[in-house]
C-alpha cells in the first residue's frame, strides 16, 4: 500500500469511484451481487473425486476486477471484503482445516503478500473454532505465470513444484485458491496432500472459474 493510501480515502478498489464504507461502492458491490451464485465442479485427484465450490464466472468485468485488485493492492479492507465472499462458498458442514495454493515467490517478493492466504486468515478468524488456517504447501523452483501457457505447458510448469510443509496432515482439509481454469495447480497441490495422507477429505473452494 502507497503512503497516500494511508492519507487519502482511496475511493472503490475497484472502480476508483465514492464509496461510503468499504472497499468496493454500490454498483461495484451490485455487479458482484448479481453474478454471484455458489456452482460446483469436480475434479479427480489420485483417484478421488473432488468437489469444487466456486461464485463467479471469470468473464465478469466486476470479477476480473477484484481479482485483479485482490493480486496487486495489499488492501486489508478489500482482502476483508474477499473473505466474506470465500466464506459464502465454504459448505456449511465444513470444519477442519483451511490452506492456499501458495502464490509464486516472484509475486511475493515484488507485492509483499499472497492474495489469497490473506483473506483466508481472515475467514478463518473469524469462524474459529470451526475453520483454522494452515499452511501446508510451499513452491519448490521457478515457475512461470499460468495464464499465458497452455494446457501441456501448465502441466509441466507446476509438475512437482509443490511440497507439503509438515508431516501429520489433518483429516479435512479445504483448499481454496482465487481462480481456477484447467485445474492443474489444484490438482498438483492436492496430490501432494493426499500423498502425505491417503485418507485425508479434501475439498476446493475458489472465487472464480474461467471455465
Amino acid at each position: 500500500m502507497k503512503l497516500v493510501d494511508l492519507i487519502f480515502d482511496t475511493g472503490c478498489r475497484l472502480c476508483k469511484g465514492a464509496v461510503g464504507e468499504g472497499a468496493v461502492c454500490e454498483q461495484c458491490r451490485k455487479s458482484l451481487t448479481d453474478a454471484l451464485s455458489v456452482r460446483t465442479r469436480r475434479f479427480s485427484v489420485c483417484g478421488k473425486n473432488v468437489e469444487a465450490r466456486y461464485l463467479f464466472d471469470y468473464d465478469n468485468e466486476a470479477v476480473k476486477k477484484l481479482l485483479f485488485s485482490l493480486k496487486r493492492s495489499g488492501d486489508k479492507e478489500l482482502f476483508r471484503f474477499a473473505a466474506r465472499l470465500y466464506e459464502m462458498a465454504v459448505p456449511q458442514d465444513f470444519y477442519g482445516i483451511v490452506t492456499c495454493c501458495p502464490r509464486r515467490a516472484s509475486s511475493v517478493r515484488n507485492y509483499g503478500f499472497d492474495q489469497v492466504a490473506e483473506p483466508c486468515k481472515i475467514m478463518c478468524k473469524t469462524n474459529s473454532p470451526r475453520l483454522k488456517f494452515e499452511k501446508l504447501l510451499k513452491r519448490r523452483g521457478f515457475t512461470k505465470e499460468q495464464k499465458n501457457l497452455t494446457e501441456e505447458q501448465r502441466k509441466s510448469n507446476i509438475r512437482g513444484k509443490f511440497r507439503v510443509t509438515k508431516k501429520d496432515i489433518p483429516k479435512n482439509i479445504l483448499l481454496v485458491d482465487d481462480v481456477v481454469t484447467t485445474g492443474n495447480t489444484v490438482r498438483e497441490c492436492a496430490s501432494e496432500i493426499i500423498n502425505s495422507n491417503p485418507d485425508v477429505k479434501i475439498s476446493f473452494v475458489f472465487l472464480a472459474s474461467r471455465n
